[in-house]
């Protein structure tokens, strides 16, 4: 990677808690980066994980990344959204790249970030759910979910303008002109909203995709998707949205179920036997079931953060 002294081209932005085996693999990527990536630093904004600062900045070291990199503590808020904006606040590079803590970004991934930086004030690009890199042993049931329905980035921007903060990397004067991401929503669409609004253009760049380690148990599927829940009800609210357009909402997606079931049942996930399929048409039901009971239950709770 190209070296310089000077500020650096690129700030690219890890939050983690509680993933050391998932950053490591996240950082093995970064490391086989082109050599002709923009130059960068890297900067991960732990958000409070058990093992502590110190056990997350030796994962850091033990990288070998050709690039300057920082662990800060940003576990004072919890979440995603605030530990990204404090890394921000520290970075130093024209331009911010955010990831995920298991993401796998491919040699290209930030030269092609750099150059929809020069025609956009923000790109993002696909996120495909795959299977550990290395792994030699079939799906697990919520792997293959995940793999199914966890991200669908083209028709989320086609629809909502979405963006996923997964996979986004913004010009450093537009993030301070947008501000940061707010906490307990669903942060980045609230914030390519926001971006939108004020006339900055946002793309969505098929050459920036890159790969996301699937969750690997229903326990933690359920997790994601009662916090995806949660910050869906706030933002309706917030938006000045009522009651009734929520519970269609919410009648919509315990129909899904449907709709999606040949996908679970016929879609290719690479080998799998029909007990795979089972568990995956399993977990349909019950994520979809559970995100309406979670629903009715933030609708039933405070109507938005006090803090957004």
């Amino acid at each position: 990677m190209t070296a310089s002294a000077a500020a650096p081209a690129f700030s690219l932005i890890i939050p983690h808690r509680d993933d050391l085996a998932g950053l490591a693999r996240t950082l093995a990527a970064l490391a086989r980066l082109d050599a002709a990536s923009p130059a960068c630093e890297l900067i991960v904004a732990d958000n409070g994980s058990a093992a502590g600062l110190e056990a997350v900045a030796q994962v850091a070291a033990a990288a070998g990344l050709a690039m300057p990199v920082r662990v800060i503590d940003a576990g004072a808020v919890i979440g995603a959204g605030p530990a990204r904006n404090l890394a921000a606040r520290a970075a130093q590079g024209g331009a911010l790249a955010f990831i995920d803590c298991d993401c796998l970004p491919p040699p290209g991934w930030l030269i092609a970030a750099a150059a929809a930086l020069a025609r956009h004030a923000v790109a993002g690009g696909l996120v495909q759910v795959v299977l550990p890199p290395g792994s030699a042993r079939r799906a697990r049931p919520a792997e293959a979910f995940d793999m199914l329905f966890g991200f669908n980035v083209a028709q989320g921007f086609a629809r909502d303008g979405l963006l996923l903060t997964a996979n986004l990397a913004v010009r450093a004067s537009v993030f301070r002109t947008v501000g940061d991401f707010r906490n307990r929503l669903p942060e980045d669409l609230d914030w390519c909203h926001r971006a939108a609004a004020q006339g900055h253009g946002l793309a969505l760049v098929p050459g920036m995709a890159l790969g996301h380690v699937a969750l690997d148990d229903a326990r933690r599927l359920a997790a994601r998707w009662d916090r995806v829940m949660r910050e869906a009800w706030a933002y309706h609210r917030l938006r000045g949205r009522g009651r009734a357009s929520w519970l269609w909402y919410l009648a919509k997606v315990a129909a899904s179920p449907l709709l999606h079931a040949p996908r679970a049942l016929f879609a290719p996930i690479g080998p799998a036997d029909w007990r795979l399929r089972a568990g995956v048409l399993q977990l349909l039901l019950a994520v979809r079931w559970r995100r309406v009971a979670t629903g009715i239950s933030a609708m039933r709770a405070a109507d938005v953060p006090s803090d957004c």
